[in-house]
């Protein structure tokens, strides 16, 4: 996919002169026509009998774990940046806002690891990351 992306950009800008630098990123089209759709699919693709089965443990990590996560994180940078002689300390707004950000994973490697073990949608861990996952995107969006 790289490389035939690479390939038709170099193509677009040697032979139609098309040049690659006018071209920028809408983030108001990808939020609000893009990713709808994509969460969309998920929530309609989960096993909504095992989901609701596990939804106690899935708000659990969704909520709290990305909580925990966000507050560590933060405290983390922000203290870290303190040690730093050549640099000013990260204001601990500015470092929560950072922990905020990292906090939300995106489990693609994890499901697709899990699914080469041969697990599926009606196994407990599968079900609690994408779950997890699910809740993460719906909120952020």
């Amino acid at each position: 996919c790289i490389l035939v992306g690479t390939l038709c950009g170099f193509i677009a800008h040697v032979a139609l002169g098309f040049n690659i630098d006018a071209l920028s990123f809408d983030d108001e089209l990808f939020l609000c026509v893009l990713l709808p759709p994509i969460i969309f699919e998920a929530a309609l693709s989960v096993n909504k009998k095992e989901f609701r089965r596990h939804r106690l443990a899935i708000l659990m990590f969704a909520i709290c774990g990305t909580l925990f996560s966000t507050f560590v994180t933060g405290i983390m940078v922000h203290y870290a940046s303190a040690m730093i002689d050549s640099s000013p300390t990260l204001p601990m707004l500015d470092s929560l806002t950072f922990g905020a950000l990292i906090s939300s994973i995106d489990p693609v490697a994890i499901l697709s690891v899990l699914s080469s073990l041969g697990m599926d949608e009606k196994d407990t861990i599968f079900i609690i990351v994408f779950g997890e996952s699910l809740l993460n995107d719906g909120i952020a969006n």
